[in-house]
């Protein structure tokens, strides 16, 4: 009889167990649908398809301005491992058209987003859509974008919500030559720039 008991008892918390395995993967579920209809909307989607390969006129592979691997798709910078095996996410580097471009983009993105949350933690959280799209957009495209030096104006005004601060330190650019870099003369501000700022701020 005890038994049996013991049984039916190691029954119920198996059953209790898959139950609350089964409303953990629901809540999760909703919350990427969530974080996708919010943040990854579509028309974040299309608009950092924009300034990585305006109307993928690159094409599937181009030549990485800074050099070293080439870049697939929307601003994918391919990597030692994914060359090695032949494939970005399990899609075939000969495979790579602007359908499968765009869904490599939406893994990168998802990526990027993973990075902010544990590097912000509950200040990235507690971001409206708006804001942490302008940190996801930062992560996937700058080098380092976690690291405290890294645009620490424009992270300290994101987080205050000061909209000027903003539109004021976002600017993006590079120096031509390493002399330059040194020196901190002739910085070139990049094109995305003013995208930036008609997506984020309606401004042009």
């Amino acid at each position: 009889m005890k038994e049996q008991k013991n049984k039916h008892k190691n029954y119920l918390v198996k059953i209790n167990l898959i139950l609350v395995i089964l409303i953990f993967m629901t809540i999760q579920a909703q919350t990427n649908d969530a974080f996708q209809s919010s943040v990854l909307s579509e028309d974040f989607i299309q608009y950092m398809k924009n300034v990585e390969n305006r109307d993928f006129k690159f094409g599937p592979m181009h030549e990485s301005k800074e050099g070293g691997s080439p870049t697939y798709g929307f601003g994918h910078k391919l990597t030692e491992t994914e060359k090695a095996q032949g494939k970005i996410y399990d899609i075939p580097l000969n495979k790579i058209n602007e359908e499968n471009s765009e869904k490599i983009l939406v893994q990168d993105l998802k990526k990027a987003n993973d990075i902010l949350l544990k590097t912000y933690g509950e200040n990235y959280i507690n971001l409206d859509s708006k804001r942490k799209q302008m940190l996801i957009d930062f992560q996937f495209n700058v080098r380092n974008f976690k690291n405290k030096d890294v645009f620490p104006n424009f992270k300290k005004a994101l987080f205050a919500g000061d909209e000027q601060g903003m539109i004021d330190e976002h600017v993006r650019g590079f120096y031509p030559s390493p002399e330059d870099r040194k020196n901190k003369t002739n910085f070139k501000t990049l094109g995305r720039n003013t995208d930036f700022k008609s997506f984020f701020f309606g401004e042009r």
